[in-house]
């Protein structure tokens, strides 16, 4: 994407009753080099009068002309005038005419229409219009501190550091609203609407609410200042997808490792996890995406068989500094390919849900948006999974209880007193269809006197989040036959139970 912006920072004002703006010029600076990171080709512009500041700002039409899209920002003071909404260059006298201060100073108006202007009619080019002014009252008839209200040219959002009504603050070497922007600028894959919106959530915090950002829009899309997502996956090969077939090279730095891994055996597994941390991080960022992508399956498998150090790390996963982000992604799509996928590539009848929550947790953050596309790109295609990460609707789950037999209710209350009530799982209901079934067979779960375990509501809510697969928070239970409360003794089958999408499905 090519990409151009403008960062204007006026600090030394020549009049002194407007006062020097110490932050302006940092925060001009640190705008611009932000953004050349972000792949923007920026000019960075300090204290312009009147016709340099004029000058800079119109080349905006032809920029707009060659760019996909457009940034201005500016730091420095801002005022409004019988509506008219002025950025004011370092030669600005405020005890002037009124007619003499707008001839000098720039008119928002201006740069709205050059905005308009300049733009395709057809495919309209995103503009970004930044405004961190201290506006300080102007004392003439009709001056005002507080910007007038204005509209934002199509495919455009203007933000303003201040509500009406604020004066914009500094501390330290940045002015407070540039200080917030910096630090979610450039956030991976966050349009630039929500960006402000951290800010403004930042900035009620840090100053009680007495500085509110405020932004109008007209946007057509996402627009991210940050664009740069991550590799999807799509290119591993076959064997890596059904990893059962997958032969590691014979100078493979992991291959070891992953047989470690699978030995089922808690020693040997930990041993792995220790020899791949030992592994350099650059030499980490030469392994092949594939090894990677199977280094994940094997990770997060060893992890549901009960390894400690494995849970510990995907616990920990967000912090690992000892491999790449580039190299993360890959082992994060591997395992939660394992969630949903056999080592044939096929769909799972029974998914593998045993750390799934922790992992989904990981998929929905805001970094790894690409290996969020990576797997539910996949899992649109299935019918059969009840959630896909990252969806916004609960689902939707009954369960049928009844009241345990008398031997039962007073074996249970013997063991755990202070209990409401002893009920049996009897069926679980999702889309219309029974899903519950024994760990083993395809027989349906049943609990008899002998053959049962008790767990309490939530417990059981979390376990049926795991065989599902679902986020937390995001499964609704309906108990039918019984109240289900906090005292409520539930009793499941003692080998477990797994669910199944429907009958004809697992069938």
């Amino acid at each position: 994407m090519n990409r151009y912006a403008l960062c204007i920072g006026n600090a030394n004002y020549i009049v002194s009753s407007l006062g020097h703006l110490p932050a302006a010029i940092e925060d001009a600076k640190a705008i611009g080099e932000e953004l050349t990171s972000l792949g923007f080709n920026v000019d960075t512009r300090f204290d312009l009068e009147s016709r340099d500041m004029a000058v800079a700002i119109g080349g905006l039409e032809d920029k707009i002309k060659q760019y996909d899209s457009v940034l201005f920002y500016y730091a420095g003071h801002g005022f409004e005038i019988d509506g008219v909404n002025i950025l004011a260059p370092v030669n600005l006298n405020p005890d002037d005419s009124k007619s003499a201060i707008l001839y000098d100073a720039y008119k928002l108006s201006e740069l709205m229409d050059l905005l308009d202007r300049a733009d395709d009619n057809k495919v309209p080019k995103t503009k970004i219009i930044i405004l961190d002014a201290c506006r300080t009252q102007l004392n003439v008839r009709g001056g005002s501190q507080f910007f007038a209200p204005i509209l934002a040219p199509q495919g455009s959002i203007i933000a303003f550091s201040t509500s009406p009504g604020q004066t914009a603050k500094e501390s330290g070497i940045h002015g407070i609203y540039t200080n917030a922007l910096l630090r979610y600028m450039d956030a991976p894959r966050i349009s630039v609407e929500r960006v402000f919106k951290r800010v403004r959530t930042a900035l009620v915090n840090e100053t009680n609410g007495a500085q509110i950002p405020w932004e109008h829009t007209s946007l057509i899309g996402d627009y991210y200042l940050n664009p740069n997502t991550i590799y999807d996956g799509t290119g591993y090969s076959h064997e890596a997808i059904a990893d059962s077939e997958y032969i590691f090279t014979r100078n493979s730095k992991i291959r070891d490792i992953v047989s470690g891994f699978k030995s089922h055996n808690f020693y040997q597994q930990q041993d792995a996890l220790k020899d791949f941390k030992r592994i350099p991080r650059s030499e980490i960022d030469d392994i092949t995406a594939d090894e990677l992508f199977v280094l994940g399956r094997n990770i997060y498998q060893a992890a549901c068989g009960g390894c400690w150090d494995c849970q510990r790390f995907i616990d920990d996963f967000g912090t690992c500094s000892f491999i790449s982000d580039a190299a993360k992604l890959h082992i994060l799509n591997g395992m939660a390919f394992e969630i949903y996928y056999d080592s044939r590539g096929e769909i799972r009848k029974n998914l593998k849900g045993e750390y799934s929550p922790k992992v989904i947790e990981i998929l929905e953050k805001e970094e790894y948006y690409g290996s969020l596309m990576f797997i539910t790109s996949r899992l649109e295609k299935e019918e059969s999974i009840f959630y896909i990460p990252g969806q916004d609707e609960k689902v939707d789950v009954s369960v049928s209880t009844r009241e345990a037999d008398e031997n039962v209710i007073s074996d249970v209350k013997e063991k755990k007193s202070r209990l409401s009530n002893v009920l049996i799982v009897e069926d679980i209901f999702c889309r219309g269809r029974s899903i519950y079934y024994k760990t083993y067979g395809t027989e349906k779960a049943t609990v008899v006197d002998w053959d049962y375990r008790v767990v309490n509501k939530t417990q059981f809510e979390e376990e049926l989040c795991e065989k599902m697969s679902v986020a937390n928070g995001y499964l609704s239970v309906n108990y039918n036959g019984s109240i289900v409360d906090d005292k409520s003794a539930l009793l499941i089958p003692f080998i477990g139970f797994n669910v199944h999408p429907s009958e004809d499905y697992f069938l």
